[in-house]
């Protein structure tokens, strides 16, 4: 990948527990990115914010790539948190979690220092 070039910037939000495979993946296929964790959301789950520079001729490539390995899923969550000390059943709810939110932005000037 020619990195002194990119042109296109994608700036890629995915849950924590997805991220670790993409990352071997974007390495495997030499992406370059900077990665940024936050924990927020509802479900105050682990994110991971990845900003990715490369070449608009290898968007395809990228994008494939992503949705390949960041699917949505369902899982059950708790509906409270529960109190000190207790050791109650808590109520669940079924939530979609999972997949990814992309922004791509075009590139004017890249300088690394």
């Amino acid at each position: 990948m020619d990195i002194k070039n990119p042109d296109r910037l994608l700036v890629l939000s995915i849950s924590g527990t997805l991220s670790d495979d993409l990352m071997r993946k974007l390495n495997h296929a030499t992406f370059h990115f900077t990665k940024i964790d936050s924990r927020g959301g509802p479900f105050q789950e682990q994110m991971t914010c990845l900003m990715i520079g490369f070449r608009s001729n290898q968007q395809t490539e990228i994008l494939e790539l992503i949705r390949n390995h960041c699917r949505s899923y369902r899982k059950f969550i708790p509906t409270q948190g529960p109190l000190p000390g207790e050791l109650t059943n808590l109520p669940l709810m079924e939530a979609q979690t999972g997949g990814a939110t992309i922004h791509m932005m075009t590139v004017e000037r890249f300088e690394q220092i």
